[in-house]
């Protein structure tokens, strides 16, 4: 009898006929409803002899003569349906508390100059589309590795979800003044809530992680297209993605003038800091019941524990 890894992949209730001819075993599986052919198949094959002996065997058996993935949509359409997706993704709650770091940088911006509003603009572009290029390539890489992985990938991984809700929780803090990180351009998040390219390019790199788990309309189509196109064009699709993301802030860096029409700093910046940090704490609480959900109660408490 052979055990699958991968779920929902074969008819497990099904029977599997044994023959065996000219020294060849062959084992017939039943594939479960609207299932994909897989590139392999990897599992255990418990094998019982003429005298009541079981032995297990973990195999990874290349299926042959499996049909190619054909791309649900065409390139084009995949890349501009990805780009709408990632613009109405500035909507979505998964991007809401990441938009508390851009309020306060935006504010920072109404009076600068024009090249720094550029500079800050571009810096931001280049941390979003960095990170939807490793997780686009990390993606590719794992496909090509025989695993069966969709978008917000990194979500299903107990670890990630931990260090993202201390992140999360460390930014509420810090936007509540409970500490101050001292110094310029510190890493991850703590840098996107200082001045200076750094803080910009590490906002969009976070607004990235915390996006992924939400599906905007017209963005479940390209993603889910992405994975059957070769890896060049998967990539186009995965930055394009990123460019509709981080297009409303880069219209900064196009049309300077548009940052002038925002409020002067002064004292309600920190009026306005001390709001966002309730968004902060909020996504920490959402990450700390998805873990909830892959790890159970040790989970909790272990996320708990670190948070304290």
């Amino acid at each position: 009898f052979f055990f699958p890894v991968a779920a929902n992949l074969l008819d497990n209730a099904a029977p599997q006929p044994l023959t065996v001819r000219e020294g060849v075993l062959t084992l017939g599986l039943t594939a479960a409803p609207d299932a994909a052919a897989p590139a392999a198949l990897d599992g255990v094959i418990a094998i019982t002899d003429g005298g009541g002996q079981r032995s297990a065997f973990a195999i990874a058996a290349p299926v042959s003569g499996a049909p190619a993935a054909e791309p649900a949509l065409p390139l084009w359409q995949a890349a501009m349906f990805a780009l709408l997706g990632g613009l109405l993704l500035n909507l979505m709650p998964c991007v809401f508390p990441v938009l508390a770091m851009k309020a306060m940088a935006l504010a920072r911006l109404s009076g600068a100059r024009r090249r720094e509003i550029r500079l800050h603009s571009a810096f931001y572009t280049l941390g979003v589309l960095a990170t939807f290029a490793l997780l686009g390539g990390g993606l590719v890489a794992l496909r090509a590795g025989g695993a069966t992985l969709g978008w917000g990938f990194q979500f299903t991984e107990p670890a990630f979800v931990a260090a993202l809700a201390w992140l999360m929780l460390g930014v509420g803090l810090n936007l509540s003044g409970v500490f101050d990180v001292a110094g310029a351009a510190n890493a991850g998040a703590f840098a996107a809530q200082r001045g200076g390219h750094a803080g910009s390019f590490f906002t969009g790199a976070l607004a990235v992680l915390g996006a992924t788990p939400c599906t905007a309309p017209f963005m479940a189509a390209a993603p889910g297209a992405a994975p059957a196109l070769p890896p060049a064009q998967t990539m186009t699709v995965f930055l394009a993605l990123g460019l509709g993301l981080a297009g409303p802030y880069a219209l900064l860096g196009l049309f300077p003038g548009l940052a002038q029409s925002m409020p002067r700093p002064g004292r309600w910046m920190e009026t306005l800091r001390q709001g966002l940090a309730f968004p902060m704490y909020a996504a920490a609480a959402w990450l700390a019941w998805v873990l909830a959900q892959l790890s159970g109660p040790d989970g909790v408490l272990a996320v708990l524990a670190g948070g304290a």
